[in-house]
């Protein structure tokens, strides 16, 4: 499947989940952020696992903001600004929502990564660049020698896991990370073949649990 076929086929099973004003947003041209799709976020992240478009948080004011790609695993906001709406016709009482909206972001720790559409459309390569940069040194930033070697889903993954006491489902993985079933089940077996996950219970039954080995909590140390 083409790029194109695959962004389409994404933003449709987006469309078909949302409920609301997100369907409303949804239902939009999304200009910006196709572009931002094909020209940076599928070359860069290799999936579009983990990413939810039109996102919708609460802010500090109790106002519903949305955002134009949220992916989960890294906390990232990823938005397409053109010019004239954001810059050219930007009144005082906008420009304080813009402030609130950063605020809002910084409240819940997500990293904002935004994007001109001049950007996306004239230097689509060095915006590439700058985001395998923000990734790597997100990656530098945690502890530990063999985590930052492992694909990105995976050490979110492992991060979970590390955080969550209890032994987890493949249900409460996709919750949490935001990607799908057969997603999570092919970076489960990779953490569980290189002995950083575990699964619980012994016998032939088939086990539904996993939590973190020795040797995953290691990775943190």
């Amino acid at each position: 499947m083409n790029a194109k076929a695959q962004i389409d086929q994404f933003i449709e099973s987006q469309r078909r989940e949302a409920r609301g004003m997100r369907r409303e947003m949804l239902e939009k041209d999304l200009y910006g952020t196709r572009i931002l799709l094909s020209n940076v976020l599928l070359p860069v992240l290799k999936t579009l696992d983990g990413l939810m478009l039109e996102y919708e948080v609460l802010s500090q004011n109790g106002f519903k903001l949305y955002i134009d790609a949220f992916y989960q695993p890294l906390q990232h906001v990823y938005e397409c600004e053109g010019y004239v709406p954001h810059v050219e016709m930007m009144t005082r009482e906008r420009h304080d929502f813009v402030q609130s909206r950063l605020r809002t972001f910084a409240a819940k720790r997500f990293v904002y990564v935004p994007f001109s559409r001049d950007e996306l459309e004239k230097k689509s390569e060095a915006c590439r660049r700058s985001l395998y940069e923000i990734i790597g040194e997100q990656a530098a930033s945690i502890q530990g020698g063999k985590l930052h070697l492992l694909p990105v889903v995976e050490r979110e993954m492992l991060r979970f896991a590390h955080r969550h006491s209890n032994p987890f489902t493949i249900a409460i993985a996709c919750q949490s990370l935001g990607i799908g079933e057969t997603s999570a089940r092919r970076h489960l077996r990779s953490l569980y073949a290189k002995r950083l996950l575990g699964s619980v219970g012994s016998g032939t039954r088939r086990h539904h649990y996993y939590k973190i080995t020795d040797e995953g909590r290691a990775c943190f140390f």
